[in-house]
């Protein structure tokens, strides 16, 4: 095989997972605080792009994480649909730990409890927030330091969690949600402001995800063909010595 055939596999592969992620990012263009995976070439792309009769000439090297930059906010008017405004998370109590979210979207369960659509009970300051049985649901206000009352009764205060510039060390965990490593701890957020009634889009741009994927495209193409020309030479090689 030729020596080649190592960097053409790698930017296969390479090419092959950032296609996923784009796809993944275009099916979650619809969904509240969706962050999007993202993926910065480090090697100029038209380098493989432009130059059609050569082989690439050196691995495609990325660097790879989430987009958390905040979208736009949606209007929906339900008193349990909530966004964040600047940097922080809700905090989704879980057996297996905390997870982390911007997807605003949250129900009461059969205790009174603010869950989300998979029953994770939304973390309180002061532990999880109780609506006492009679009080009217409807009527839940939350303030935009995320104080959650019913008329003049306060129920607590939703825990938003700020990690800082580490943010970008949160491990992707399905449903919106992220998990942190065992040595990173956020702390409360002291600017973030919760808005009621609002959901905060997703931030993939959909025109700018169909452009990567042309592009990623293309190069998948260049280096398939190359490593098709290499197979091709290497068995006529061996056909030639085989006599």
């Amino acid at each position: 095989m030729s020596e080649l055939n190592p960097i053409i596999g790698s930017n296969i592969d390479l090419l092959t997972r950032r296609f996923e992620q784009i796809a993944h990012n275009l099916a979650n263009v619809n969904t509240a605080g969706f962050k999007r995976y993202t993926s910065h070439f480090m090697q100029v792309l038209t380098d493989q792009l432009g130059q059609e009769g050569q082989p690439p000439s050196a691995e495609l090297t990325v660097k790879e994480g989430i987009d958390f930059s905040q979208a736009h906010l949606d209007h929906t008017g339900r008193n349990l649909d909530l966004a964040i405004v600047g940097r922080g998370f809700f905090i989704l109590e879980t057996p297996s730990g905390p997870l982390y979210t911007r997807h605003g979207i949250f129900y009461l369960n059969q205790n009174g409890q603010i869950t989300d659509s998979q029953g994770r009970i939304l973390a309180g300051e002061a532990g999880p927030i109780v609506v006492p049985l009679g009080m009217d649901p409807t009527k839940i206000q939350v303030a935009s330091d995320g104080t959650i009352s019913v008329g003049q009764t306060k129920l607590g205060r939703i825990r938003i969690a700020d990690f800082g510039d580490q943010q970008g060390r949160l491990i992707p965990a399905g449903d919106c949600c992220f998990a942190a490593p065992d040595n990173l701890a956020p702390i409360s957020s002291q600017e973030a402001q919760v808005k009621q009634g609002f959901l905060e889009a997703s931030n993939v741009q959909a025109i700018q995800e169909l452009v990567d994927m042309i592009t990623v495209s293309r190069l998948y193409e260049t280096n398939m063909r190359f490593l098709t020309a290499n197979r091709d030479t290497s068995k006529s090689i061996i056909d030639v010595a085989m006599g």
